[in-house]
């Protein structure tokens, strides 16, 4: 019995004409009859749409999938930013300088049965200073990596375009049938000392792995050029040698052995913590240094879709806007796309709200125009920011200054993520919000029947509800940067509120003329003090 092919579109000529048909606006196009030529134009698409709908519901599963590879993001590797730190002896020695290459490990202890190891990305030189103190640091990124080595591919038949497929071998990783397993590829890092690429061996003779074939790089040119060149086909995990054109082909006979590859350790990476890396596992520094090092907790860990859900969540992340422009695209990145990148790792902080200013630096400039610049005022999300006790009259000024600040490390990582996302020429600057001080004085006419504590109480809720850096303002986003709090707008928040018959006294401090307190750009309002006076009619 064949197999039935799902009709991804069922839809017939006939279909599609009558829908287009009832988009007609009535009254502006009356004749639809087939020889108006609005009604032979759409006769015309609809053909070539049922054509379209038939050719695609013979797309292959095959086709289907490097579609898919090509429209989803590749895995974000796990990363922590190492600090090193070198303290050269005092006495005269013959280390000047220590230089850290990359691709040196980092491990954590073993828990149970396995560790996770984070390989350096760029090189590090530490320079011994001329004058005490004899200290030198510097950071680089590292990532996490399962490492394979000398996997068997299999034996060349001589022939043109031969592949073969990397298998990690998931149970010796501690990966299940299920979980990703992307091979790293990273052209870009790599250097004459350093490559992060699959390393291929051809009859024990090193290949040079390179990201196409199909460069004058790669031409062969016997027997002067051999181009013993291979590629790495990621979407596949599969090695692909050339045609004696581009690319070499293998000698017959002669066995494939891939000497090393690292493969993309998942967000489970994202457990290590500050301080959890504990070993060096190929540097020993010199007799006369003593080396530190220390590093951020672990972030990234995005699109590492599972097998079964690959499509499903691909297609998702593949349709959210991704390249950074507008003020607007950097506050959505920032307080959502950045959150749900946070997401992943339990513990980690988030942001609250987040006001941007496109083409200023204000931290230098103030309100002058700067190119390129964009300036954000980042809110913490709770537990940093507790608004309960943001709201607490009798917590000190500059323990709430605190609060509108954001954790250490935190603005790091919100650069971080937005490095790839933004445009080349754009310029990140930070600024902390400021807190402008205010008190409100009121006395409150109530009905006869009502409790004045309750009254008081459902009243002071309303005020601070109003003036929330989270959830205040009329939008219901938090209260804007720079927007002055008007008499005129608390009269009528009291006295719409239920049971309340009028308001026979406001003030605010400090107020200008008019009794609205004035909030400066990029500042927000904090409520020292709020009386109320609840009185019945």
């Amino acid at each position: 019995m064949a197999i039935q092919i799902p009709n991804l579109d069922d839809r017939t000529y006939e279909q599609l004409v009558d829908a287009l048909r009832r988009q007609i606006p009535p009254g502006e196009w009356t004749d639809h009859n087939p020889s108006d030529p609005g009604i032979m134009l759409i006769e015309q698409l609809c053909w070539l749409g049922e054509m379209a709908v038939y050719r695609m519901n013979r797309v292959p599963e095959t086709h289907q999938t490097k579609f898919l590879n090509y429209m989803i993001d590749p895995p974000e590797p796990v990363t922590v930013v190492v600090t090193f730190e070198a303290t050269f002896t005092a006495l005269p020695a013959p280390t000047a300088s220590l230089t850290i290459p990359a691709g040196t490990l980092l491990a954590t202890d073993f828990t149970s049965g396995r560790r996770f190891v984070f390989e350096t990305v760029q090189s590090l030189t530490l320079t011994r200073p001329g004058v005490a103190p004899l200290l030198s640091s510097g950071g680089v990124r590292a990532r996490a990596i399962l490492e394979v080595l000398n996997e068997p591919l299999g034996v060349s038949d001589g022939s043109p375009h031969q592949t073969f497929a990397l298998r990690p071998p998931r149970q010796a990783l501690g990966l299940t049938a299920d979980d990703p397993a992307p091979v790293l590829l990273d052209f870009a890092s790599r250097t004459a000392t350093y490559d992060p690429n699959p390393q291929v061996t051809v009859g024990g003779v090193a290949w040079t792995t390179v990201s196409s074939l199909l460069t004058e790089f790669s031409r062969v040119n016997l027997p002067a050029v051999p181009a013993e060149h291979c590629m790495i086909e990621p979407y596949q995990s599969r090695v692909r040698f050339g045609d004696n054109t581009f690319g070499a082909v293998p000698p017959a006979g002669a066995p494939i052995v891939c000497a090393r590859y690292p493969v993309l350790e998942g967000p489970r990476a994202l457990t290590v913590m500050s301080g959890d890396l504990r070993h060096l596992l190929n540097l020993v520094a010199p007799a006369d240094v003593t080396l530190l090092f220390q590093h951020t907790d672990a972030e990234g860990g995005a699109n590492f879709f599972p097998t079964s859900q690959r499509f499903e969540l691909g297609l998702e992340r593949f349709r959210a806007p991704f390249r950074l422009v507008t003020g607007a695209d950097f506050e959505r990145a920032v307080t959502v796309d950045f959150n749900e990148f946070q997401d992943l790792s339990a513990s980690a902080p988030k942001i609250a709200r987040a006001s941007v200013a496109m083409n200023r630096r204000p931290d230098v400039t103030g309100d002058e125009e700067a190119p390129g610049y964009v300036t954000f005022i980042l809110l913490a999300a709770p537990p940093h920011f507790d608004e309960a006790q943001f709201q607490d009259e009798t917590v000190p000024l500059a323990a709430k200054d605190a609060m509108v600040d954001l954790p250490p490390g935190l603005w790091e990582r919100v650069r971080r993520f937005l490095d790839g996302r933004r445009l080349i020429t754009t310029r990140l600057r930070r600024l902390k919000p400021e807190l402008t001080p205010m008190a409100i004085n009121a006395t409150v006419v109530v009905a006869a029947d009502r409790n004045a504590a309750a009254m008081e109480q459902e009243l002071r809720r309303r005020v601070y509800g109003f003036l929330s850096l989270l959830s205040g303002g009329f939008d219901g986003g938090g209260w804007p940067l720079g927007r002055n709090v008007y008499r005129s707008q608390l009269f009528r928040l009291l006295e719409d509120a239920e049971g309340v018959d009028h308001v026979s006294a406001l003030t605010l401090s400090p107020a200008d003329a008019q009794g609205n307190v004035i909030i400066a750009p990029r500042h927000l309002p904090m409520l020292e003090k709020l009386t109320l006076a609840i009185v019945r009619s």
